[in-house]
């Protein structure tokens, strides 16, 4: 068989050839370092985005930054490098110098080809291989330029390549930054539109709403449900099931082989994890199926349904729900959440902030998806256009 993808871009042929990694790059190059720049630590990078920088003195930075960045330079997590939170250095201004956690890879082929490669499955985990240690593996420099990597010598090739997965990573970027934007406004909506400790009105409210938040008993909005079910027709959620922090969950439960029983919920429940609060393995129902394991399943009682989804979410709440009893596997304990008073508005005035809260949690669930799909677009496309 010839040693080329499975797939190619549109124009390009020839075989791909084996090589070392240090056979085609430069590792580590020396450079004295100047008075004054920007520092660059291990978690400075997340993802092939720098998030941060620190303004360092040669006479007390910390003595791991020594990496000098050039344009085009690779800096490649050699600490943990599971974790790809790898860095191509394209700045034109101002300075920098990376840890000594991350390898100076510096080369004369396309740097976005190298570093795509870089990426991918097949090399990481050659890394992995080839790391020590326990709780933080790591690659040394001459082991690292052992590693073989399949290339293609055309530059125009290279350059098409790199170019594709750049647009790629902008397009993942994008969508990641705007996740994290969305779940910043939910999280300050639930803290500004809610009562802060020792008040009875929300600091931001919708049009047409005034007056003060009354006190409940928890007990008094919902019904805890508990009556056990081993239908066979029914989807089962466990704990497992649901993404923390996310109402959603990490599989079809429709396709799951239902094996045990468990509290039977309806539509619009809210099945609240009471095994170590703190995770939110929280889920506003949207079909009838059955609760297996660790779940409160509350159910609106003297109030809106979608609301009581958004109260449990609310640090108040939370507060409660965290004083929980056992310390390895922590649990909410239900009389005290139960009998505690929470402040709540009027039923339109509850359904009103649920409705902002449910189209809040549609638009992250989209953007989430879209990250989700264009890493799996990625994923496919590091296997299928290298060899």
């Amino acid at each position: 068989m010839k040693n080329e993808p499975k797939i190619r871009i549109k124009g390009f042929e020839g075989e791909w050839k084996e090589c070392l990694l240090g056979d085609i790059c430069e590792i580590n190059p020396h450079s004295e370092l100047p008075d004054n720049f920007e520092y660059v630590d291990l978690e400075s990078v997340v993802g092939t985005t720098m998030v941060s920088h620190r303004t360092e003195n040669i006479k007390t930075a910390p003595s791991r930054a020594q990496r000098l960045a050039q344009y085009n330079d690779i800096f490649f997590q050699t600490v943990r490098p599971y974790q790809r939170n790898n860095y191509l250095f394209k700045k034109k201004d101002g300075i920098y110098v990376f840890s000594t956690g991350y390898a100076q890879i510096r080369t004369s082929m396309d740097s976005g080809f190298l570093f795509t490669i870089l990426q991918s499955d097949s090399f990481v985990n050659q890394v992995i291989l080839n790391s020590t240690g326990s709780s933080y593996p790591a690659i040394n420099p001459t082991n690292l330029a052992k590693l073989s990597i399949d290339i293609i010598e055309n530059k125009s090739e290279q350059r098409a390549i790199a170019t594709y997965f750049r647009h790629l990573d902008s397009l993942i970027e994008t969508v990641d930054k705007k996740l994290a934007s969305l779940k910043q406004v939910k999280e300050a909506s639930l803290q500004s539109m809610f009562p802060k400790k020792g008040q009875k009105v929300p600091e931001v409210r919708f049009k047409g709403f005034e007056g003060e938040w009354k006190e409940c008993t928890f007990n008094n909005l919902v019904d805890r449900i508990s009556s056990y079910s081993s239908s066979k027709s029914l989807p089962t959620v466990e704990f497992e099931d649901i993404i923390s922090g996310e109402n959603r969950l990490n599989k079809d439960v429709y396709s799951k082989p239902i094996h045990k029983g468990g509290i039977a919920f309806e539509k619009n429940d809210v099945l609240f994890g009471k095994l170590r609060p703190y995770l939110k393995n929280i889920l506003f129902a949207t079909f009838n199926g059955i609760a297996v394991g660790d779940f409160w399943v509350l159910r609106a009682n003297e109030s809106y349904p979608a609301f009581v989804y958004t109260l449990v979410n609310n640090k108040s709440f939370m507060d409660v729900a965290n004083i929980s009893s056992g310390s390895k596997m922590p649990r909410a304990d239900w009389n005290l959440v139960s009998n505690h008073k929470f402040l709540v508005p009027s039923f339109s005035e509850q359904r009103k902030i649920a409705s902002f809260f449910v189209h809040l949690d549609k638009q992250i669930a989209i953007a989430q998806q879209r990250l989700d799909l264009l890493r799996r677009i990625k994923s496919a496309c590091l296997d299928e256009m290298f060899v």
